[in-house]
């Protein structure tokens, strides 16, 4: 089998290039390595130099660290390219993987853990979580990668609730992630 390159559509590189959105000033501090200043929290994951991988233990998963912003751009270009339904897509997958994550995890994550972890992974910072019977509401500030956010937010909620949530999620103008979930 052989492969070979084609010539890039016209005018994909600039498509391609992120354009961050600004970001919020947050409220959360992490207790940094004095070596390579990245958040002590991260100490705990096996980091094997020479594979190049990164695994938390607590999950037994393995993580990669990067910039959300080109893989959001590459989420947009596919749905400019093969229509609405690739959003949902991308929801349901990430809510399937977190769905497996999260069958590992011993303990229920709290307001606060998940605040902690998103805020450790880049993700944004949640700033406020409510709950109102079987009706949900988060709202995350500076998001990273909305989609794979609210497809987290659905096994969250089905994992506290037993049940697959109704799902509605809006970016407002100031740039805030607002996820709502019902029964």
């Amino acid at each position: 089998m052989e492969g070979r390159g084609s010539k890039p559509e016209e005018g994909l590189k600039e498509r391609l290039i992120p354009n961050p959105p600004p970001r919020k000033p947050g409220n959360i501090e992490y207790e940094r390595c004095p070596v390579c200043k990245t958040p002590k929290e991260m100490s705990s994951y096996k980091w094997d130099l020479e594979k190049g991988t990164i695994i938390d233990p607590k999950i037994s998963l393995r993580i990669a660290v990067f910039g959300p912003e080109g893989l959001d751009v590459v989420f947009e270009e596919l749905e400019n390219e093969l229509g609405e339904t690739i959003p949902e897509t991308i929801i349901e997958a990430q809510r399937m993987r977190a769905e497996t994550i999260l069958g590992k995890c011993k303990e229920e994550m709290g307001r606060e853990e998940i605040h902690r972890l998103l805020g450790l992974h880049g993700l944004g910072n949640l700033v406020s979580l409510e709950s109102e019977g079987p009706s949900t509401e988060a709202r995350i500030a500076n998001p990273a990668l909305p989609l794979l956010l609210v497809g987290w937010a659905q096994a969250l909620y089905e994992k506290a609730s037993g049940k697959k949530p109704s799902t509605e999620f809006e970016i407002e103008p100031a740039g805030d992630l607002i996820i709502r979930l019902s029964a």
